[in-house]
């Protein structure tokens, strides 16, 4: 999973992580999960997320995106941060089961009842 999770981390931060949300173009996702804003025509999502959506959880005080979430409509996905979680997720209602893996990202999973 390591090298796995540095693939995914080097995507968002070439990609998304530290962009202003304007740079982008989007709208409201089909999930009902985390995350406002559903990113549009990104490039090259890594291997095993193609298809999914890309979600804005957090922006920063400087207005660039701090946080997303990469998952499909199971509500299962990635949450990725622009820093070290936890302390990257202060502002982030969680509602889910999270499983943080050492650096950046973690796996959501919401629970059904």
């Amino acid at each position: 999973m390591p090298s796995r999770n540095a693939a995914i981390v080097q995507w968002a931060d070439t990609h998304v992580l530290g962009r202003p949300l304007s740079a982008f173009e989007y709208n409201g996702g089909l999930l009902a999960g985390p995350g406002r804003w559903k990113l549009r025509h990104l490039q090259g999502l890594p291997d095993g997320l193609a298809g999914s959506e890309v979600r804005v959880l957090q922006e920063g005080a400087d207005g660039r995106i701090s946080a997303i979430f990469i998952g499909r409509r199971s509500l299962k996905g990635l949450w990725i941060t622009r820093g070290r979680m936890p302390e990257a997720l202060p502002d982030i209602p969680n509602n889910a089961q999270i499983a943080m893996y050492r650096g950046r990202v973690a796996l959501q999973c919401y629970q059904q009842r």
